[in-house]
């Protein structure tokens, strides 16, 4: 009788395991759509190469890879990696997102991860810890999203200030 309950315990506890990684693992990959205000919009540098002089307060990025990718089960994903900055600022606090604008008002928030970039730090001489800069994304293709020709956004949150900053990359 008391392996009878054992075994039922661990059914219960299997099961409730498995239905919160099915809910949080749907989550995770969630694309929100979202309609920012003009106001949040900044200019910002794409960085070419460190020949480049930056002055102070000039927020620069840089899209190291962006495109569609696909697993040994043929899912296609978006794939994105790259960093963003605003120079002569330390990092403390920050969140990005990347996001494809849908239409001309709503855009396509993607689930983002930070990267530590030490190689940022150091390609600005290390004045400023930029080391929390990098971003990456790799999600699987929703289907509402159409993913044909959409311009790369970032919405950045750095240190209470929130921006968003329009790109000079594309997913094809």
């Amino acid at each position: 009788m008391k392996n009878k309950h054992l075994i039922i315990l661990l059914i219960i506890s299997f099961l409730g395991i498995m239905i919160s990684y099915i809910i949080f693992s749907k989550n995770s990959s969630y694309i929100q759509n979202i309609s920012p205000s003009k106001k949040d919009f900044v200019t910002a540098t794409e960085f070419k190469d460190n020949k480049t002089t930056f002055n102070n307060g000039t927020y620069i990025y840089n899209i190291d890879n962006i495109g569609i990718s696909n697993n040994t089960n043929k899912k296609n994903f978006i794939d994105i990696n790259g960093w963003i900055l605003k120079k002569g600022v330390n990092i403390k606090n920050i969140v990005i997102n990347a996001a494809f604008k849908s239409n001309s008002t709503f855009y396509y928030l993607l689930p983002t991860s930070v990267v530590i970039r030490e190689d940022v730090t150091n390609l600005f001489n290390k004045k400023n810890n930029y080391d929390y800069s990098g971003f990456t994304v790799h999600i699987p293709i929703d289907s509402k999203l159409d993913i044909s020709q959409h311009r790369l956004y970032i919405f950045l949150k750095l240190n209470g200030s929130e921006k968003i900053i329009k790109t000079n990359s594309y997913l094809n």
